[in-house]
């Protein structure tokens, strides 16, 4: 019988970008369609990780050592990680682990333009105040007097994501485009020019920036 490694699936993205509508339509799709099956092998979710949704919300709290780590994890799973949220520390921490005690990891990284996400947020804006994070709710606010500015916040926050999955040991590098049935698999590389590049953007946004959103951009992500 062939061994089949311990697979950890990190289904990522901004708050709004559709990570729940991916769950729900395609990860725990009980009558998969041929496209749906397709996409399921390419990212490798076969029933011992579609079986196990991991939720790292109900971990925070915990004091979580190697065995529970690995007890959550069972013969896979997967989970889903907003990289807008709160608690990015101790969230990626957590995260890190996950990954450490894993034997396969793919991450499946959800590509949104700002125009949509904007258009979400809009959508979802009677509930600014409660379910959306204090980084997306700034940005948000930013973008109705400042849409330029937003954006290149916006692409720093996933620019600084992409640079911490560049540290992670990650097996499979995917990218999806929201609310499609497009999976493009490529890599996850960085090279000193991005990260010099990366630097001064964000020296020039944070000049501009009032200190509330600066916080949430360079101590949370």
């Amino acid at each position: 019988m062939k061994y089949k490694p311990k697979r950890l699936l990190v289904i990522a993205g901004p708050s709004g970008c559709g990570k729940s509508w991916f769950i729900d339509n395609i990860i725990k799709a009980n009558n998969s369609t041929k496209e749906v099956k397709l996409l399921k092998r390419k990212i490798e979710a076969g029933k011992a990780v579609t079986g196990n949704h991991i939720k790292l919300t109900k971990l925070e709290n915990s004091s979580l050592k190697i065995s529970d780590i690995k007890s959550c994890l069972q013969n896979g799973g997967f989970l889903h990680f907003d990289y807008l949220s709160t608690s990015q520390k101790l969230r990626r921490q957590i995260l890190g682990d996950f990954v450490e005690a894993a034997e396969r990891v793919i991450v499946l990284n959800i590509s949104v333009s700002f125009e949509r996400w904007i258009e979400v947020q809009s959508e979802r804006s009677s509930d600014l105040g409660s379910d959306i994070s204090p980084l997306a709710r700034d940005l948000y606010v930013l973008h109705k007097k400042d849409p330029a500015l937003a954006e290149k916040c916006f692409r720093l926050a996933e620019k600084k994501w992409i640079r911490y999955m560049s540290g992670l040991n990650i097996n499979k590098y995917c990218t999806h485009v929201a609310m499609s049935h497009e999976i493009i698999v490529s890599t996850v590389s960085r090279s000193y020019l991005q990260d010099l590049l990366e630097s001064i953007e964000g020296v020039y946004i944070a000049c501009r920036l009032r200190s509330r959103l600066f916080f949430w951009i360079f101590n949370y992500l």
